[in-house]
């Protein structure tokens, strides 16, 4: 039997699984509400990770394409304080976690153009759902048996199925971008190394991430009041009011980290940071279910966003590939398997980036103080249970020993 799929948002999640039902020659219909794939700005890097991302990749056919747009170089990633000393680094060469960056609008390219040409309805901006029939501001379309929200944060889908919202996670601040990086600010390309640093200091921290533009993107988040935008006395969206800002921010930071700043000089963006409550879930409802940061919105602190996104695809297309064998009557019944399976892998993604959210923001001396915190909810959620007791006992001691070195 063939289901009639909607899915709300042409971002990485919709179209990876517009893309895998596809392959099938299960018909497909995205509704995005941009009016073009370069309507804005699609944001920084993105890294992959084997059993997730890439596992997803491979399954929509889509690993030359990739790896023509991915950077295997980019892995090195530094947490510095404020006086640009290292407290943790990993380098560039991990073949055994390899996790390749892929910029945002490389990888939203590459699955937008494996879809059929009239596969994304651009300019269809979704105001409700009213049982099968979704409701745009100027015509409504109906008649289907699944309809996929993943259209993101503020999701128009979510209100059918949960009266769950995004709640603020206390940090706002600026993105903004240093273009031609190498030639530009040589300093903060060698200490970026090609890679990510994450600098912290109390209740700060600065993004610096290499682009395969050759830019880098500098995001600098702090603990603020919710409505910081609005009662700011300069213009949040202006580069240099936003690059003025930040330095009377940065106070006694080491100068290439100012540099960061100073050689700015594009995309400014002024943001609030949103996360859903950390094991957030829903009464099934026929016909519905929401996939990617609709279904579990979370900070950047993990990276784990895409890739929760991207292995949501494959199980729903998994499922409704499992129903359309099967016939009438098992959409709904393997989409309940669906749902229950991605509440599970979203709790313990949410449960790790929340406590880096609290160790990178909310924990005194950081990155010092945090970095425990910081270390291990990242291997509590990559190792195997048995074996973290074990990491957890290691570093401990071996952290007693690095910070008395280190005063």
């Amino acid at each position: 039997m063939t289901f009639k799929v909607a899915i709300i948002g042409a971002g990485p999640a919709g179209c990876m699984l517009g893309r895998l039902l596809h392959q099938v020659n299960i018909p497909v219909n995205i509704f995005e509400g941009e009016t073009a794939p370069d309507d804005r700005s699609q944001g920084g890097s993105l890294d992959l990770h084997e059993k997730t991302g890439l596992a997803a990749i491979r399954d929509a056919g889509l690993w030359n394409q990739f790896i023509k747009n991915a950077r295997y170089d980019s892995q090195a990633l530094a947490l510095l304080d404020k006086n640009a000393h290292t407290w943790f680094s990993l380098g560039s060469s991990r073949p055994v976690l390899s996790k390749p960056e892929i910029d945002r609008i490389h990888l939203r390219r590459i699955l937008y153009e494996s879809l059929p040409k009239d596969t994304i309805r651009w300019g269809h901006r979704l105001q409700r759902i009213d049982q099968d029939t979704l409701i745009f501001e100027d015509t409504t379309i109906s008649g289907f048996d699944l309809i996929v929200g993943a259209d993101g944060a503020w999701s128009k889908v979510r209100p059918t199925v949960t009266s769950i919202t995004p709640v603020y996670s206390g940090v706002g601040g600026h993105q903004l971008k240093i273009p031609d990086a190498e030639n530009t600010a040589p300093e903060v390309y060698k200490l970026v190394n090609k890679g990510t640093v994450f600098t912290f200091d109390h209740g700060t921290e600065l993004g610096l991430q290499q682009l395969g533009d050759g830019g880098i993107t500098v995001n600098f988040w702090k603990v603020r009041d919710e409505n910081w935008r609005e009662a700011c006395k300069y213009d949040v969206t202006s580069n240099e009011a936003a690059r003025e800002a930040i330095l009377a921010d940065m106070p006694g930071w080491h100068a290439t980290l100012r540099e960061a700043v100073t050689k700015a000089t594009a995309a400014c963006q002024g943001r609030s940071l949103y996360m859903l409550p950390v094991g957030t879930k829903w009464q099934h409802k026929k016909g519905v279910t929401l996939i990617g940061d609709a279904a579990h919105l979370m900070l950047h602190c993990a990276g784990e966003g895409v890739n929760l996104a991207f292995q949501d695809a494959r199980m729903l297309a998994r499922a409704i590939i499992r129903a359309s064998k099967e016939g009438e009557g098992s959409l709904d019944r393997h989409v309940i398997k669906f749902e229950e399976d991605m509440f599970a892998r979203a709790a313990k993604a949410q449960e790790m980036t929340d406590q880096m959210r609290i160790a990178s923001f909310f924990t005194p001396d950081a990155p010092r103080g945090s970095l425990p915190g910081w270390i291990l909810a990242r291997a509590k959620y990559d190792v195997h249970f048995l074996v973290y007791p074990l990491a957890f006992t290691w570093f401990h001691v071996f952290y007693f020993f690095y910070k008395m070195l280190n005063r």
